[in-house]
């Protein structure tokens, strides 16, 4: 019933484009297959480390039954390399995305797999790119 009537709010008053304010909106939603695609921005970014291992446990079993789209945007790279199946890297200057590594980690996930060797492998790509950035961007400031 209540999906029923969130759905019908949505479209009938034109929402399909809402801006969902909080992350417990758009879980709500999206428990209730309302949300076919949620853009995060630092979601987690806030909170203590046990409730963030939380919320992101959260995250990934709600994707896990509805198969969203997600756009989500963190500077945490363990947070990205769990969450995704791709991680973008961002060049310093211009923002353009210097490599889209691919996260070849079996589904469901559990905060258990960021000890695993591919994992941290994967880790130490996405590192090596951040620091080949910083020291780029290092070099042309003081040239």
């Amino acid at each position: 019933m209540l999906r029923g009537r969130l759905a019908f709010s949505i479209t009938h008053f034109g929402l399909d484009g809402l801006v969902i304010r909080t992350v417990s909106e758009a879980m709500t939603l999206a428990l209730f297959g309302i949300l076919t695609a949620a853009s995060f921005v630092e979601p987690f970014g806030s909170m203590d480390a046990q409730t963030r291992l939380l919320m992101q446990g959260l995250l990934l079993s709600v994707w896990e039954r509805h198969h969203q789209t997600v756009l989500f945007i963190t500077h945490d790279i363990e947070e990205a390399l769990l969450i995704a199946d791709s991680v973008s890297v961002m060049t310093a200057r211009p923002g353009r995305i210097k490599k889209r590594p691919v996260v070849n980690l079996p589904r469901p996930r559990s905060v258990d797999v960021t000890m695993s060797p591919v994992f941290n492998e994967l880790k130490r790509e996405v590192l090596t790119l951040i620091r080949e950035e910083s020291v780029r961007t290092a070099s042309e400031g003081l040239a």
